[in-house]
């Protein structure tokens, strides 16, 4: 007997996975069109050192980390060196806390309602008052309310900056943050070793003009380049 001829198979299907078929040929690359995840750390990096906006905003904190930060830590000495005592000065300093509880909820009802690069003038502004209030005078009085007006500066300003950072490098957030976060802490750093050196020199008011002057600049800087961002 003659037995059926088998009937053909089914066609290969084109672009079938090396997987399903060992001796297929390699995978076409991906399409040019769709971009490719950055995976290592160092690659990461490299995308916020290579963008436009990412170095920009780690200096505009690391600024901001100098003339806020660093000054912050140098307010109870000023105030000790002026007679007050140690629980009396810490207690003028706790205002910063305690205006943060205000400030704060103020920033996030206007979040929205108000553009970014107004907020951020807001608080480039107090900032600068706070810390010519201090130029004039060191009282108890003065260092209290310069308290109050720089967490005004840290929840405007600073705030702002930092929703700021979560969008300048969508691909590499993790690393803008990463960097964004050092440049602050580094700041603070040279600021209060500045502070610290001009205070023991008796010259103290130079830090506190110069933090005003550096605040002011600040402002006239980043205020524009986030309203160029339509922010």
């Amino acid at each position: 007997a003659v037995l059926p001829e088998p009937l053909p198979g089914p066609a290969p299907v084109r672009g079938a996975s090396a997987a399903a078929d060992p001796h297929a040929g390699p995978a076409p690359p991906s399409s040019p069109g769709r971009p490719t995840p950055v995976r290592s750390g160092a690659g990461r990096v490299r995308e916020v050192v290579r963008s436009r906006w990412g170095p920009l905003v780690c200096a505009f904190v690391f600024v901001e980390g100098i003339v806020i930060l660093g000054a912050l830590p140098l307010l109870p000495a000023v105030l000790q060196e002026g007679g007050t005592s140690v629980v009396a000065s810490g207690l003028v300093v706790a205002g910063y806390g305690a205006a943060m509880a205000l400030w704060t909820p103020a920033v996030k009802s206007l979040v929205g309602r108000v553009p970014a690069h107004v907020l951020m003038a807001v608080g480039a502004v107090l900032g600068v008052a706070g810390n010519l209030l201090l130029v004039l005078t060191t009282e108890p009085w003065s260092v209290l309310l310069a308290s109050v007006l720089l967490a005004g500066t840290w929840s405007f300003l600073h705030s702002t900056m930092q929703t700021w950072a979560t969008e300048v490098v969508p691909q590499a957030r993790a690393a803008m943050i990463s960097l964004f976060a050092t440049a602050l802490f580094l700041g603070s750093a040279i600021g209060t070793a500045a502070g610290s050196a001009l205070l023991g020199a008796d010259r103290v008011g130079l830090f506190f003009g110069l933090s005003a002057a550096g605040l002011a600049i600040l402002g006239a800087v980043v205020v524009p380049a986030r309203r160029s961002q339509g922010g």
